[in-house]
């Protein structure tokens, strides 16, 4: 088999050459691995708001032997507005083809991520993170610059052992879609934080409410009308953890009231789900 690679971006047409080699490399990693749809793919990268980025390294067969990707998050930060993007679905199929040549395909993939899409400049994306296991983390830590941001990815408490406080008179409504004028709510969040991702109504639709594989719930506080909390629930699990997940939280720092209904809801939801 060759080894000779094509570094390029994405281009329409590709998905069918991407998802045979997504299928053929987490088969490897992951018993449980079911392939990725095309509905799923496109929900995922063509319909993300904020954009996608994908290299890819391809074969002289014209086969992906190598992809860096990510899902591009618009920042609001008091240092102006920012892109950030979310590495995911980045690997080498090398192990699931031992005849290519041992140069990595993610990591020249990787460094061609880093020059066409990364940069200071307002079209680029100033900071690339995410969540890798620990043989990527390896590799890219020593030929891509990886740096750790933080080492806990998740916070757990037992229903038992939470401490809720006094619930007043505001009350939860709970909801299968997206309260329209989160945007507003957004806005006075937005204010108490240094940096944060936009969670706009377009952003949370897409993320929670059409998401083609989970189901998840809204949990909306008010207050005389006016949009006081949001948070996002699901059933399932997170980094070994079984449970009741907090999949997004929006509340003022400030506004005591609506966190402890908040985090009342999520707890008797959690309950209620077992």
């Amino acid at each position: 088999m060759s080894s000779e690679l094509t570094l390029r971006p994405f281009a329409s047409g590709d998905e069918a050459a991407i998802l045979r080699a997504h299928a053929r490399v987490f088969t490897h990693v992951d018993p449980g691995y079911k392939p990725l749809s095309l509905e799923a793919w496109n929900w995922q990268y063509a319909k993300c708001p904020a954009g996608s980025r994908i290299a890819l390294a391809l074969g002289a067969d014209g086969e992906v032997r190598g992809q860096y990707a990510g899902l591009r998050q618009e920042i609001r930060s008091s240092e102006g507005p920012a892109h950030f993007t979310q590495a995911i679905d980045s690997f080498n199929t090398r192990r699931a083809n031992p005849g290519l040549s041992r140069t990595s395909s993610f990591v020249r993939a990787g460094e061609f991520f880093a020059k066409r899409f990364c940069g200071a400049a307002a079209e680029l994306d100033q900071v690339v993170w995410g969540l890798a296991i620990p043989s990527v983390w390896r590799i890219g830590a020593s030929r891509l610059g990886y740096e750790h941001v933080r080492t806990v990815n998740s916070l757990v408490a037992r229903l038992g052992e939470i401490t809720i406080g006094a619930v007043d008179s505001m009350t939860v409504e709970e909801s299968a879609v997206c309260p329209g004028d989160i945007g507003a709510l957004f806005e006075l969040v937005a204010a108490d934080r240094g940096a944060i991702a936009v969670r706009d109504r377009a952003w949370m639709d897409w993320r929670f409410s059409e998401h083609p594989i989970h189901d998840y719930s809204f949990g909306v506080v008010r207050q005389g009308g006016a949009l006081r909390g949001v948070g996002v629930y699901r059933q399932g699990s997170f980094a070994g953890e079984q449970g009741g997940l907090v999949c997004d939280w929006l509340v003022q720092s400030a506004d005591e009231s609506a966190r402890v209904a908040l985090l009342a809801w999520f707890c008797a939801r959690a309950t209620a789900s077992g």
